[in-house]
């Protein structure tokens, strides 16, 4: 749902900007295709670790994230945020 919103934003900013609606569409798609891509990337690479199965994976990754500091974890989460564009 954020993603939309920051979308929306990006798109009314967009056509706002221009006055021929194709161009301002063709600015809209290369301002948010790089966040987006970045986002879809890391949204993967996520859902790669957290869908293992293996026993010994798990139990790494789970302790990693138990022991990892409040700061680094948050941290981590707003580079992704600004990778997206919805900071």
């Amino acid at each position: 749902a954020a993603q939309a919103l920051v979308d929306a934003v990006a798109l009314v900013k967009a056509l706002g900007s221009e006055d021929d609606v194709e161009h301002a569409l063709r600015a809209y798609e290369n301002g948010r295709l790089k966040k987006t891509a970045a986002l879809v990337h890391q949204g993967r690479r996520t859902a790669r670790i957290r869908a293992t199965t293996n026993p010994i994976a798990c139990a790494i990754r789970d302790s990693n994230i138990r022991m990892m500091p409040i700061t680094q974890f948050t941290s981590f989460y707003m580079r992704i945020n600004r990778r997206a564009g919805t900071r």
